[in-house]
Formats: C-alpha cells, structure tokens, sequence
C-alpha cells in the first residue's frame, strides 16, 4: 500500500537533524498525526492528531500500527485514496519520553496517555480514554472531514 507516490511516511524524524528521533525507540507516549502539504507546512500547524498512544518501546509499537494501516487504512480513519495521495505526510512523533519500564512508570505513562488524549481532540479516539471509536466508519468520517476542511481553507 505503501510506495513511492503516495502518502509519505515520517517516522520519528528529528527536525533539527533529519535523523530518526532516538527518544523513539524507549518508553513513553506517541502520536500518529496527519499533515497536509502546502497547508501544515506553511503555517506551522500542528499535524491533525489521528492517534496517541504509549509504549514500552515507541518505534516497535509505531511500526506495527505502520503494517495496520497498510491492511486497513480505515482502522486509523484514511482512506485507500489517501494512501495514493501525494500531499498527505503520516508523522509520528514522541511527545513523551520516559525511562525504561517498571511498575511505576507504566501507571504514569498510561496516566499521560490519557492527559494528552483528552487534550488533544483526537480524530479517532474517544475525548475520554484511550480507546478508538468502535466503528471505523465514525473515524474515517472525523478524519475525512478534517481533510476537507483544511483544503477548503486554502
């Protein structure tokens, strides 16, 4: 699903350096986040927020999501048309690192999962847990929405 013209992928990339973020393979919290070319980019936006989530090991648990979404772009609200959509960038980025795990941190990671979830107004993920919307119909509705509003802004 994946290829050479078509949505491109930045995993983890380091602004400053253009390297893979190392904070990306510890513990913490992530987000899947969706850009549009010559809109986000220009003025700075922040991606659309598809998904947070945590992990005890961010770019293992990104990279199964990356298989997902290449069986079932709908599981994360797209579309196969957007797959193929050379104006679309799928950024996933650390917004929380933390140290190794233990019981301690686990509780924490999940409880800063949760604050940023419901802060973030996520397109397909319930305002309230950490848990999606149960029909991919209702993320792929929020998702495509957002897209065309943004466009329809330009």
């Amino acid at each position: 699903m994946f290829s050479d013209n078509g949505i491109e992928v930045s995993f983890f990339k380091d602004c400053k350096t253009g390297n893979m973020d190392a904070r990306a393979v510890t513990s913490g919290v992530y987000m899947m986040g969706l850009k549009i070319k010559g809109i986000n980019d220009v003025d700075g936006t922040n991606p659309l927020p598809l998904y947070i989530g945590e992990s005890v090991y961010m770019a293992k648990r990104c990279g199964e999501h990356l298989y997902t979404l290449s069986k079932t772009p709908a599981y994360f609200g797209l579309t196969p048309e957007n797959m193929t959509d050379n104006d679309l960038v799928l950024c996933f980025d650390v917004l929380v690192s933390m140290p190794d795990n233990n019981k301690r941190w686990d509780r924490e990671r999940r409880s800063k999962e949760k604050a940023i979830i419901m802060d973030s107004n996520t397109l397909t993920q319930l305002p309230t847990s950490d848990r999606q919307f149960s029909k991919f119909e209702d993320r792929v509705k929020n998702v495509q929405a957002k897209i065309n509003e943004l466009r329809d802004s330009v």
